[in-house]
């Protein structure tokens, strides 16, 4: 039985190695200089140690940090994002947060903008772009209803035309 057990927690933490893995990327710059970005989604359940798994890998990664959606599960609220806080908030200051729709169970995503701040882009829009180095990276909605559509004529698709 212990040995079953010490197999489905290497099997876990290959999982999440292979998870960040393909989400770690090497930025060049137009100089000789290189960025690194790193980052994952569906990050934090408040009664399990992945979100602290997959922290102790970011520990080690210098560079920026992106997230790719549903940053705590279950509801989005304000006290998931205290679970959140204990395992990725030590890399607040360079994460670039994406939002999912677990982040907007909550009144528009409430919690997930009062958490992230102005890292999220404008409250209740959560679509935004930054550089690195010499790439543009853009951070689009899924939320589509949240945000007033993402279609034609919508406005981050206006947005969006505007930032290219």
């Amino acid at each position: 039985m212990k040995r079953g057990i010490k197999l489905s927690v290497l099997l876990l933490v290959l999982t999440f190695l292979i998870l960040i893995g393909m989400f770690f990327f090497l930025v060049h710059g137009s100089s000789d200089r290189s960025y690194i970005i790193a980052g994952a989604g569906d990050i934090v359940y408040c009664n399990d140690s992945n979100g602290a798994l997959t922290a102790a890998l970011l520990e080690g990664i210098p560079g920026e940090v992106f997230t790719l959606g549903d940053n705590v599960q279950a509801r989005g609220e304000a006290s998931e994002y205290d679970c959140y806080n204990i395992t990725w908030g030590r890399f607040l200051s360079r994460t670039h947060p994406t939002a999912g729709n677990h982040d907007y169970m909550t009144a528009n995503g409430s919690a997930y903008f009062a958490y992230f701040g102005s890292r999220a882009g404008e409250f209740g829009k959560g679509y935004y772009s930054y550089d690195v180095g010499s790439w543009h990276i853009i951070v689009l909605n899924s939320n589509c209803e949240a945000i007033g559509g993402c279609g034609e004529g919508s406005p981050q698709l206006l947005w969006l035309l505007e930032d290219l």
